[in-house]
């Protein structure tokens, strides 16, 4: 009976270890490898309050993963104490930290940068001790720099330049409790990349330097970095721009990116009022209202938004209506306006227009109205005719660019460019897809459809070349208007309904409304014989 029970164990035993092999060969074949990775609450490290995380690193790190299999266990801390975890082994991975030839004996770095940063001197919003473009204001001043940061060193480098003097406080606190040690006036400024808490409270006032930053690997686990090499090529090849994709998510609208520059607050209290020439009766972009005669439009919403997207200044405009953009770009040269929207023109055309180009924030795709009965095939002939309006660079420049070998027939409006596709006089009027509602019945009337280029157009603002000030203001406004609410406002406008005049409709429909006249006096005419020839049967 024991013999038995000892061979039931035995079969027992290996039976269980059957078992488990399949369980940890899987678990051996799955490659996966812990990561202790720091964690410091920043745009690189997000969590919200279902514990839900994101932020600039983490994407980052999520992506690497999906080439890796890494699992990531996080270890919260302030960024100067995950320096120093990473350094004694304590964590495996940690992102952010500038490359410098001391650090290069006591962590490995990833041999492609996350991204670049630069770093500034923020001081309370009401401080009047230290000003801003005057460097001898930090003379016996408190200076708060994270212990043994790359910051650090910039900002001695930077006093020596300068020639002054500061006292440096090494902190080893979060940035958060940085800045309450900058409230309660422990320090008097506070050296960072950039302030994300309470943002309104502190400015900069000087930038000491940039550099680019990277993934920073323990020095023991060079697997980790060849892992991390490996897929951080891999993103690279997979897209270009993902530093900078990521970098738009995370930064682009927080800290130092809401401030314009000292030169540039001071051109805006010497110029006053910013003007706007812009194309008439072009909605959803822009146009008069006709009550009103005020602007309207999605450049309308887009100035406002712009009016108030710096912290340290805001931008008043006023806007002015002209019958096409060669009048008011020649109103730009004479010096009635300050700059023009919507404008699509090249470097190119811009140069020999005489105006700086903006950065594009408004892009719509480009569709073809043609008649009814013509093939689809169109855009893809050589020989067409397309009609345009008389003084519309921008489509001009579209057709300079996408199909140079088409021929122009200019007219005098949208009315007239319909009427000449209706009658075989042109192929084609070229429209933004943002605009087919509002020439919806005007197409009906002229029987014609749209069908699509796939080709996009996209509108900036110009101003003149010798207006850098300018320039970067709109440039720097434009970027701090979130892309999806210029989407919104464009989507707004669109479908906003275009009334047509009686006049119009007269001129569109004249033969229904000679027929309809007629018919109408048939009918009273043949009502009166009809009453004639009763009241004489009564006599």
């Amino acid at each position: 009976m024991r013999i038995k029970n000892m061979l039931m164990l035995l079969i027992c035993v290996i039976i269980g270890l059957w078992c488990i092999q399949p369980a940890a060969a899987n678990a051996a074949s799955s490659g996966s490898k812990k990561v202790r990775v720091g964690w410091y609450e920043s745009p690189f490290n997000i969590m919200d309050s279902n514990g839900r995380r994101s932020g600039y690193a983490y994407d980052y790190q999520q992506k690497i993963a999906g080439y890796t299999n890494w699992e990531y266990e996080y270890v919260e801390g302030s960024f100067p104490e995950l320096l120093e975890m990473l350094e004694a082994g304590k964590i495996d991975l940690l992102s952010d930290v500038s490359y410098t030839e001391e650090r290069t004996g006591k962590m490995l770095f990833s041999s492609q940068p996350m991204g670049a940063e630069e770093y500034y001197i923020y001081v309370v919003a009401d401080s009047t001790s230290i000003k801003a473009g005057d460097v001898t204001s930090l003379k016996g001043k408190k200076i708060g720099i994270n212990k043994g940061s790359y910051q650090e060193k910039l900002f001695i480098d930077w006093i020596k330049k300068y020639n002054t003097d500061a006292e440096i406080v090494e902190l080893m606190t979060s940035q958060e409790e940085s800045m309450q040690m900058l409230k309660n006036n422990e320090i008097d400024a506070f050296v960072t990349i950039d302030i994300y808490t309470e943002s309104e409270l502190f400015i900069p006032v000087f930038k000491i330097g940039q550099s680019e930053f990277f993934f920073a690997v323990n020095k023991d686990r060079n697997d980790l970095l060849s892992e991390l090499d490996a897929s951080m090529g891999k993103i690279n090849n997979e897209n270009r721009s993902y530093n900078q994709q990521l970098y738009d998510k995370y930064v682009r609208f927080q800290g130092i990116n809401n401030y314009f520059s000292e030169e540039e607050v001071q051109w805006l209290s010497e110029h006053g009022t910013v003007r706007v020439g812009y194309l008439e009766n072009y909605l959803p972009f822009c146009a008069s209202d006709p009550k009103t005669g005020q602007l309207t439009g999605a450049l309308k919403d887009h100035l406002e938004l712009a009016s108030h997207c710096a912290k340290n200044a805001s931008i008043t405009f006023s806007a002015e209506a002209y019958p096409s953009v060669k009048a008011a770009l020649d109103a730009l040269k004479s010096g009635e306006i300050d700059c023009v929207f919507p404008v699509n023109l090249s470097s190119y055309d811009g140069e020999k227009a005489g105006v700086s180009v903006t950065t594009a924030f408004i892009y719509s795709e480009i569709s073809a109205a043609v008649r009814k009965n013509t093939s689809h095939e169109i855009i893809s002939e050589q020989k067409i005719t397309t009609a345009v309006n008389k003084g519309n660079l921008n489509y001009e420049v579209f057709l300079q660019e996408y199909f140079p070998d088409w021929n122009i027939l200019y007219c005098s409006g949208l009315d007239e460019s319909f009427h000449a596709v209706s009658k075989g006089k042109a192929d084609c009027v070229l429209l933004s897809n943002y605009r087919i509602t509002h020439t919806e019945t005007l197409m009906e009337q002229y029987e014609l459809v749209s069908i699509p280029t796939g080709k996009t157009i996209s509108f900036s603002f110009a101003v003149r070349r010798n207006d850098g000030n300018l320039y970067y203001i709109l440039n720097k406004a434009a970027g701090l208007v979130p892309s999806e609410k210029v989407q919104s406002e464009l989507l707004n406008w669109s479908w906003t309904e275009e009334n047509f005049s009686l006049i119009l409709f007269l001129r569109h429909n004249l033969l229904l409304v000679i027929g309809s006249v007629v018919i109408i006096a048939l009918v009273i005419v043949l009502l009166m014989i009809q009453r004639a020839e009763r009241i004489k049967r009564r006599l």
